[in-house]
């Protein structure tokens, strides 16, 4: 993660130099309480695919998110190493309403935050 991290450091300097890319580097569950709520438009979701972990992401950041702002992030698929956690996660959260599924192609999916609040 150091070399990502280093990656990512090195590809947007010119813009953290500006002022305009700010990096957070910590676990999701730690950062979250540097941003406002309704603060983003939208967030990628990629942290640890396992059922609670995308869980808790979604639940921790769906405030973040402003009304009608977007919640994304991959691997909506059954199975693999992960055992489904992200779709199971992500059709647990839309069932309860809040957010509306816009769409989920390539293992890709983006919910909407509707305007109403959770």
């Amino acid at each position: 993660m150091d070399k990502r991290y280093q990656k990512v450091v090195k590809r947007f300097r010119l813009e953290i130099e500006n002022g305009q890319v700010v990096v957070h580097r910590g676990y999701s569950y730690e950062v979250c309480n540097d941003f406002e709520d309704q603060y983003f438009d939208w967030i990628y979701i990629d942290g640890n695919h396992l059922y609670e972990f995308v869980k808790k992401d979604l639940e921790l950041y769906y405030n973040k998110v402003k009304e009608n702002g977007f919640m994304m992030g991959d691997d909506y698929v059954t199975g693999d190493w992960w055992q489904g956690g992200v779709k199971k996660a992500v059709d647990e959260f839309v069932a309860r309403g809040g957010v509306t599924v816009i769409q989920i192609e390539n293992k890709q999916f983006t919910l909407k935050r509707d305007s109403s609040t959770k």
